[in-house]
């Protein structure tokens, strides 16, 4: 009887940690990476330019995309600005974006526009080059609304009354 068990046993031991190694190479599809994205954007042969997109894109991350590829087109192939919510009355949406060239030892911003502006402009893009790193920067823009104003009328009701109640003993 041992004889025949013995080897049985072996089969369900290799068995379970066979199965054991496939469920950990499993796990790590489940882990996600602090690492940004790598894109290609480029036909075979061509000369190619590695730049940095970040900042409210849709993708951003590194792109190699060819030499030819402008703003305009490296801001579409990242999906252009993420938030594209409706702004909240009153208020307006800007999009700052930003182009940064090293030029010695430094990083100087070469291009600063806002989107509509640079949308208006499109001869006036710098070329990309290897290293560049282009921010976009999306914030919305409020103006004094009420609730400002009750706010402040609260706030200076609060100040009023401790001053009458510190003068009153």
């Amino acid at each position: 009887m041992f004889k025949l068990f013995f080897p049985f046993a072996l089969v369900v031991v290799g068995f379970v940690s066979q199965k054991s190694q496939a469920q950990e190479v499993g796990r790590v599809e489940q882990i996600e990476f602090n690492t940004q994205p790598y894109y290609f954007h480029l036909q075979p042969g061509e000369a190619t330019t590695q730049v940095y997109i970040w900042g409210s894109v849709k993708l951003p991350g590194v792109y190699e995309v060819s030499a030819s590829t402008d703003l305009g087109m490296l801001l579409s192939l990242a999906g252009g600005p993420a938030d594209q919510r409706p702004v909240t009355l009153p208020g307006r949406r800007t999009t700052q974006i930003q182009h940064f060239r090293i030029r010695g030892d430094v990083r100087d911003i070469i291009y600063e526009a806002e989107l509509e502006e640079m949308l208006l402009e499109t001869s006036q893009y710098p070329q990309l080059r290897d290293g560049d790193i282009v921010y976009v920067k999306s914030e919305e823009v409020r103006g004094f609304s009420w609730r400002d104003l009750v706010a402040v009328l609260g706030a200076t009701a609060a100040v009023v009354i401790a001053v009458e109640r510190v003068l009153a003993n």
